[in-house]
């Protein structure tokens, strides 16, 4: 099912992507034709004209989904994973680099976050635009058109930039640093009803879907995925070998711990009230790290089966 998720999300942010660089360059009058509507729709200019209808949309849509935005709607996602695909082409099989897990840079996203804020505020449009991932999807398309020198050297730079990310391998950094609609929608997929999850029963941390998240935010040998940070890209989900790692409502939970740290409750409970001279502490006082073994818990040594005693 998650190859097939996988297949559909690619086409679609293919179409999707397709469509925009169409009517930004005008193609059998796309531009007069869709211009307007795909431009409210996007996420910083309906911000930034209080467009409700949209930011209801696409705020449901994460509140339910995660970041479908970024996955297949975002035309300058879209076009970084084209420029890491290409790089990892041509590198080969025996030279294709693999993803690893990255931290989040948390202060860098919400400046970004406060940048997008301020620019709106005060009417600076050119910070807006140069933030806004569709109009930098715009410049790097209208490289390929008729434009003036500023379009090419503005399409150029985004371009080169891509480019760069692509050859470092480094995936969807720049929509989980400096990109404030990647931060603003990271926020509210905290509370979004599908997340991704790794069930730690069948996770064998084999790293194969850490290798795959362009995101970087699957850390295989803790199996924990940071959500805020994933685009709901189906990669993951694809390689698993065992269905570890799930789309889904809630987390998963060890079914029954196989090591679990405990402190023995009988000597938790040990009785405290036996004459001790006065230098001497008392039993419960006594218990350390050397008291403590790894075990599994039993019936007989939890606080459950004592209480049934």
């Amino acid at each position: 099912m998650y190859k097939v998720l996988r297949i559909v999300r690619i086409a679609v942010a293919a179409v999707v992507a397709a469509v925009f660089a169409a009517v930004y360059w005008d193609v059998a009058g796309l531009g007069a034709l869709l211009g307007e509507w795909l431009l409210n729709m996007q996420i910083v200019p309906a911000l930034m004209t209080a467009s409700v209808g949209w930011i209801l949309i696409w705020l449901v849509v994460t509140l339910l989904f995660g970041r479908i935005y970024c996955s297949a709607i975002c035309p300058l996602g879209s076009l970084m994973d084209a420029c890491s695909a290409v790089a990892n082409a041509a590198r080969g099989r025996k030279g294709r680099k693999v993803y690893r897990y990255r931290g989040s840079i948390t202060w860098i996203r919400i400046l970004a976050v406060l940048a997008l804020v301020e620019a709106g505020s005060l009417g600076f449009t050119l910070m807006v635009s140069v933030l806004d991932p569709a109009a930098n999807f715009e410049r790097a398309c209208k490289v390929f058109g008729v434009l003036s020198a500023t379009g090419y050297v503005g399409g150029g730079l985004v371009l080169g930039v891509l480019i760069a990310v692509a050859a470092m391998h480094k995936g969807r950094v720049l929509c989980n640093t400096v990109c404030p609609v990647g931060a603003i929608l990271g926020g509210v997929t905290r509370l979004s009803m599908l997340s991704f999850d790794i069930n730690p029963d069948l996770c064998t941390h084999c790293g194969k879907c850490e290798e795959v998240c362009k995101s970087r935010c699957i850390r295989s040998t803790e199996s924990i995925v940071d959500n805020s940070r994933c685009v709901t890209c189906f990669n993951c989900t694809a390689v698993c070998p065992n269905g570890a790692i799930t789309w889904r409502a809630g987390k998963h939970r060890l079914s029954w711990p196989l090591l679990q740290k405990i402190v023995s409750w009988r000597a938790r409970t040990a009785p405290t009230s036996m004459a001790t001279p006065d230098n001497a502490q008392a039993p419960e006082a006594k218990i350390n790290k050397c008291n403590e073994t790894i075990l599994r818990p039993t019936e007989q040594d939890s606080p459950r089966g004592h209480a049934e005693e």
